[in-house]
Parts: C-alpha cells; sequence; structure tokens
C-alpha cells in the first residue's frame, strides 16, 4: 500500500500499488537477458571478424599451394585427398557387397560349374559365351586405351579397328557373302595377324553388300566407340572432384569468370564452358560425335562447373558410341569395299577439281595399302606413338603436341585444385575447433532476434 495526498483537497489517500509502479521479477530477468544476449552478440561479432580474417589469411597461404612454389606439400596433400577418394570408394563398394561383389562370385563359380559339364549343347553355350565375352573386352578395351592417355593414348582405331574392317570387307568380297565368323580377328590373333576366316555355306547367306557389311561390322564399331566415351570419364572425374574439393574456392572457375583474362588457354576453355552450360546434354553429344583429338577438354570443362554424371557420359556415349563410330566404319566400308569405292570416286569426280579429286583418290589408295600392311603383321610396330613423332613435323604432329600441352596443363592445374582443395578442409577443420560454429548461430538468432 502507499500513501497519496489529494492534488484538490489535501486529504491522504491510500491504494494499492500496481504492476506498473514496480518493475517485476519477469521484466527484471527480460533486462538481464537482453543485456547478456547483447553482450554474447557483441563477443561472437568480434570472434566471428577475427575467424573472417584468419580464413583470408590462410587463403592468401593456398594460393601459394603449386607444384613449382610447394612441391613437397602439393604432392603430398594430392596423394592424401586421392588416397582418401579411393578408399571412400573401396568403403562404399564393401559396404554394398551384396550387389558389388556377390553378383561376381555367383558368376564365376557358375561358369566354374558349367565347364565342369560334359554334355555337348552346354560346352557349345558356354564356348560362345567365352568368344562373346572376348569380343566384348578386346573391342571395349581398344576404345578405352585409345582415349584415356589424356592425349597420348594408344591409336587403337589405326592399329585394329580400320584393319578389322578392310580385312573384312575383302574376305566377304571374296567369297562372295557375309556368312563368316570376324569375331575370331581379336586378341593374339589380331596382333600378331595369324588369323584366316573361313567362308561359310553360301546358301541363304546375305551378300556382301555396302548395308550388309555395315551391320556385320556395327557390333564393333559400337563397342569400340563405347570404349572410348568410358576413356573420357577419367578428365572428368578429376576435374569434377577438384571443383568439389575446392567449393567456392575454386580458382579455375573464378578464372574463367573474370572477363579481364584474355589468355587463349582461358579463352577457349570459357567458349567451352559457355557452350556446354548452354546446351548441356546436347552441347557434349555435338562435341563427341566427330573425330575431335581436343575432348579431353570437353571433359575437363564439365567437370568444372561440375555437370551431372549422367548427362556428361549420356551424351559421350551418345555421340561416340552411336554416332562417331558407327559413321566411321560407314565410310571405312565405303572406302575399303572396291564396288562402293569406285562408285565413291565417279560421284566425286564433278564435284571437284581434277588436281584435288588425284589427291583424294591416292589417299584413299594409300590407307588401303597402310592397313593391308598392319593385317600383314608390319603395322604395330611402324605406327607407334613415338614413331609418329619421330617420321618428320607436319601439321598433325604440331596440333597433337598442341592439344597434349593444353591437356598437361589443365591436368596440372586439377592437381593444384585437388592440393587447395584438402588445404581448405584442413583449414576449415582448424578454424572451427578454434571459432566455435556457436560464433555464428549467435550472430544469427541475434539477427532474428532484431528483426
Amino acid at each position: 500500500m502507499v500513501t497519496t495526498r489529494s492534488s484538490t483537497g489535501g486529504e491522504l489517500r491510500e491504494r494499492k500499488t500496481t504492476d506498473y509502479d514496480t518493475p517485476s521479477k519477469s521484466n527484471k530477468r527480460k533486462t538481464s537477458s537482453v543485456a547478456t544476449m547483447s553482450t554474447n552478440y557483441h563477443d561472437a561479432e568480434s570472434q566471428w571478424a577475427n575467424r573472417t580474417m584468419e580464413a583470408k589469411q590462410r587463403a592468401v597461404e593456398r594460393d601459394r599451394i603449386v607444384i613449382y612454389k610447394r612441391p613437397l606439400t602439393t604432392v603430398w596433400l594430392f596423394i592424401n585427398v586421392t588416397y582418401r577418394t579411393f578408399a571412400s570408394y573401396a568403403a562404399w563398394v564393401y559396404r554394398h557387397r551384396n550387389v558389388t561383389v556377390l553378383p561376381v562370385i555367383l558368376i564365376l563359380v557358375l561358369q566354374y560349374n558349367l565347364r565342369r559339364f560334359h554334355y555337348q549343347p552346354v560346352q557349345d553355350w558356354q564356348a560362345e559365351v567365352d568368344r562373346n565375352t572376348a569380343y566384348f573386352m578386346w573391342w571395349v578395351g581398344l576404345g578405352v586405351l585409345s582415349s584415356i592417355g589424356l592425349g597420348t593414348g594408344m591409336h587403337s582405331g589405326m592399329l585394329f579397328m580400320f584393319p578389322h574392317i578392310l580385312k573384312t570387307v575383302l574376305f566377304a568380297e571374296g567369297c562372295g557373302h557375309t556368312n563368316f565368323d570376324s569375331r575370331i580377328n581379336m586378341w593374339n590373333a589380331a596382333i600378331t595377324g595369324n588369323v584366316s576366316f573361313e567362308c561359310g555355306a553360301a546358301a541363304g547367306a546375305a551378300p556382301a553388300t555396302w548395308w550388309n557389311l555395315l551391320l556385320k561390322l556395327a557390333p564393333a564399331g559400337i563397342l569400340w566407340g563405347a570404349g572410348t566415351a568410358i576413356g573420357e570419364i577419367p578428365p572428368y572425374f578429376v576435374s569434377y572432384s577438384a571443383a568439389k574439393l575446392g567449393g567456392e574456392e575454386n580458382e579455375e572457375l573464378s578464372e574463367l569468370e573474370d572477363a579481364s583474362n584474355g589468355d587463349v588457354v582461358t579463352q577457349m576453355k570459357r567458349w567451352m564452358v559457355n557452350v556446354l552450360r548452354r546446351f548441356g546434354f546436347w552441347g557434349v553429344l555435338a562435341f563427341s560425335a566427330y573425330p575431335n583429338a581436343a575432348f579431353d577438354l570437353v571433359g575437363i570443362c564439365c567437370g568444372h562447373f561440375m555437370m551431372p554424371f549422367l548427362t556428361f557420359f549420356g551424351g559421350t556415349f551418345v555421340g561416340k558410341a552411336l554416332i562417331k563410330a558407327p559413321g566411321q566404319v560407314a565410310g571405312a566400308v565405303v572406302v575399303f569395299g572396291s564396288g562402293t569405292r569406285e562408285a565413291f570416286k565417279a560421284w566425286l569426280q564433278p564435284l571437284l577439281p581434277a588436281s584435288y579429286h588425284a589427291l583424294v583418290v591416292s589417299k584413299m589408295e594409300a590407307a588401303i595399302l597402310k592397313f593391308q600392311k598392319i593385317n600383314e603383321g608390319e603395322g604395330p610396330e611402324a605406327h607407334s606413338f613415338f614413331s609418329f613423332y619421330s617420321n618428320g613435323f607436319g601439321l598433325a604432329q604440331v596440333w597433337s603436341l598442341v592439344v597434349i600441352g593444353l591437356v598437361g596443363f589443365f591436368a596440372l592445374s586439377c592437381v593444384h585444385q585437388f592440393a587447395k582443395g584438402r588445404q581448405l578442409e584442413l583449414d576449415n577443420g582448424y578454424l572451427d575447433k578454434k571459432y566455435p560454429l556457436t560464433v555464428r548461430e549467435d550472430i544469427h538468432h541475434k539477427k532474428n532476434v532484431t528483426a
């Protein structure tokens, strides 16, 4: 109770105090809580500023992690992140062993038991499975070898694919039909040249026309093209992993966004990235649907802006396995077939000047002669990677070296990005321990309250 004096009569009155007259305990707690929050906010803001400053200093140090400034640190970080990546994939395979390892074991056990049967139909079926498996692995493996070398892969098309087409076409013309097994021209027989086809029964056999020869050779071409598509995965994977590890610190992508950087390499990458970003699957398909010596750059650029794997590989597979390789087979059948070659020459004659027509004809004859020598066992040694450059330098050799140099530069930049990405992980872990995440949460909470 409090005593008050009236302003008119001066008499004393008593009245009961209300909550508005004196501070309550809850109001005192609110005031204290606001003051504490304000103090915590200022402390958190100060710590966050310190963290940001230290993060910038560490970013400057990460810029020095390149092979020509800190070689040991760069190599160690690259090896470390590579090991961690493969270890994570191995752990994934082990965790999903029911769908990755067990089916392989079951197939091997089934194959082993089938081989123990002496029933002739089973043995014939097993022999057919073995031949098709070897055929599949041979052509897919040759395709992988031709494209997996980052510009330095084996020229398996020149050494095996086109000689195989020539051998099949010439033998089919000799038989008059396509009823023979051309799958035997693989592995040791193809390498040594000791292979001879056997003509089958002519009755009911398909004649040796261009279309029938294309159908006969298309499986080998598609498998070889699929192998070349698979061989393009490593450049994409390396670049994708580097961009993912680097996160927002990815210097390659920031360099591409910097329009002031006008060197030739960056301009080429920027143009390719813009095309691929705009058209996605169709851009990859367009770059892969013709003999593109610089396609490794496409995989690297797709990895840089983290294109989804199925988009990249889908476009690459369709372009290489279903368009480019069958197209090369179709063209080779035209050139190697005597009837189609003469028809092609006659078709070209009114379209080209006499000198150009003679040049095209001479090139076709030279290609046939070269592949005939390869089929006779004179080719693989004479057309190796090193002899490609020892026979003199022309436009093809110079362009090949340019592509190798560009791809080598991108591969080195990916190594740098791997190393910097790993160092970024280590730096973030250190900063999170020194400046806990509650600092960021306090700032966020204060902003939400004041809002």
